[in-house]
């Protein structure tokens, strides 16, 4: 269980980190390097939190954050790709 809410933790983070990115509240923009690096700082810092940090415990939630930020990634780029299609019909 602990794993598990770790990696929600991460994924909270990651994506929220990726929503400020896309709406451009901030000046900054977050590189791909940059949300790895607070994810595995949101992972560690749950788990400390919960007082089970173990490299297993870290590298399993990693793991699975890293699946819910692709499946997430991958419904976004279904929505964009189905708000295009079919393509605008031209006039003549």
């Amino acid at each position: 269980m602990h794993v598990l809410a770790a990696a929600a933790a991460a994924f909270i983070v990651v994506r929220w980190l990726t929503f400020l990115n896309r709406w451009e509240f901030l000046r900054v923009e977050f590189k791909d390097p940059f949300l790895a690096v607070a994810q595995v700082v949101a992972v560690v810092g749950a788990l400390a939190l919960q007082h089970e940090l173990s490299f297993t415990h870290a590298v399993l939630s990693l793991a699975i954050a890293d699946i819910g930020m692709a499946v997430a990634v991958l419904i976004d780029r279904l929505i964009v790709a189905a708000s295009l299609w079919p393509p605008p019909q031209r006039r003549r």
